[in-house]
């Protein structure tokens, strides 16, 4: 398996592990199994815990156990995108194939300051290594709200 690159000393697990707003997604990677996964180039659009929040407690849970683990990998996934995507990048996109093998839907206002992806708007500019990028957002991107190009 490719070595993930780091910048400063920081991978993207580093990162997320590190970053306390990052918690719960952090755990779903763990717990879908899927931490070795990211290295090699891709962007993902990682929901923040108050993105988490805005589920039901009892959904989150559920999510998080490990008879679920198969429909949280895909979850997760549906929020990885390969390839390294700037907000320039985005903008000349309609939608993006994600890892999950499903299309979501990508919109970048004219002045470049407000982006969203499927049903999920980026709260914070992206944070970048070599091989990586990540974008915060405020809701999980649903396979339903994922739908391709209008």
């Amino acid at each position: 398996m490719q070595k993930e690159r780091k910048e400063n000393g920081v991978g993207f697990m580093d990162l997320v592990s590190k970053e306390p707003r990052f918690s719960k997604f952090n755990e779903a990677i763990a717990t879908a199994g899927l931490t070795e996964r990211f290295s090699g180039n891709f962007t993902v659009f990682a929901p923040t815990d108050e993105a988490f929040n805005k589920l039901p407690e009892d959904k989150v849970t559920g999510l998080l156990k490990p008879e679920n683990r198969d429909y949280l990998k895909k979850l997760i996934l549906l929020h990885v995108v390969p390839g390294t995507f700037s907000v320039d990048d985005l903008k000349k996109r309609d939608a993006l194939k994600t890892e999950a093998g499903r299309d979501i839907k990508v919109d970048v206002s004219q002045d470049s300051k407000q982006i969203t992806i499927a049903n999920a708007k980026v709260t914070e500019p992206r944070k970048e290594a070599e091989n990586w990028c990540l974008y915060a957002v405020d809701a999980l991107l649903q396979p339903a709200a994922s739908a391709a190009r209008a």
